[in-house]
């Protein structure tokens, strides 16, 4: 009976070691901003998705900075939202299909600078009902 156990968590062991080689780990540190006077905003929200799953989330501290991390699947596409009330909504993709690892045993990655995210007022835009209410951009 223990053989088994043993040879039973032993195959769960080996199988998760398979399907990880192709996952990492990403760490993406940054500031909410406010777009009037670059002030730093408490309490947005930044949500990291794939297809509509979160996959993981962070919440802006006192000094407007956060810090997102997540085992994610290498090349594949992600989106980082970030709500804050009384600004429009931001979508940031993040696109990974393409990115090469230099060292396969690399399994972490950092961006080299903090992410600045900054937001707009609804009021800075004027009249919102005629814009999108989600601000784009791209990132690698």
């Amino acid at each position: 009976m223990l053989k088994i156990l043993l040879l039973f968590l032993l195959f769960i062991i080996s199988f998760r070691n398979y399907f990880s080689q192709n996952n990492f780990f990403i760490s993406i540190k940054g500031d909410a901003l406010s777009s009037k006077n670059k002030e730093k905003l408490f309490g947005a929200l930044i949500y990291f998705m794939k297809k509509d799953v979160l996959i993981s989330k962070a919440v802006s501290g006192s000094d407007g900075s956060f810090l997102l991390s997540a085992n994610i699947a290498k090349g594949d596409i992600y989106d980082l939202i970030v709500f804050k009330n009384g600004f429009i909504d931001k979508k940031i993709l993040f696109d990974l299909t393409n990115i090469n690892l230099s060292d396969q045993k690399q399994k972490t990655i950092t961006l080299k600078n903090p992410l600045n995210i900054v937001l707009f007022t609804k009021d800075s835009i004027g009249d919102t009902q005629t814009l999108d209410s989600v601000y784009s951009e791209k990132s690698v």
